[in-house]
């Protein structure tokens, strides 16, 4: 066994480059401005608010190429900016507000 090929075992190669054009990004489909979403995992520390699992808000911004995504929360009424596989899809409906009845009378 040559040295090169005992070094090869423990240190990283560095990795091959493609002789093609660069993959073109794509901003993906699945979180859009205004959609519905709830938070997977609580967000806490000691200098902020403490924000539960399961927290419902609309997404009104973020950056897509740091895959990042900010969040207008219902309760705290707050924004939080969180890494996209933070959130999921608000599968259930907003709660609506109550129907107006009619004057009586």
């Amino acid at each position: 066994m040559a040295l090169q090929d005992f070094l090869r075992l423990f240190w990283f190669r560095p990795p091959e480059r493609p002789t093609g054009p660069p993959p073109r990004w794509r901003a993906p489909s699945r979180v859009h401005v205004g959609m519905r979403v709830h938070l997977r995992m609580a967000i806490a520390s000691p200098h902020t608010t403490w924000i539960p699992a399961g927290a419902a808000g609309v997404v009104v911004g973020g950056d897509p190429r740091r895959r990042r995504v900010s969040v207008e929360l219902d309760a705290p009424r707050t924004v939080v900016t969180v890494p996209w596989a933070w959130i999921e899809e608000d599968r259930e409906a907003a709660p609506a507000a109550p129907p107006s009845t009619p004057p009586t009378g």
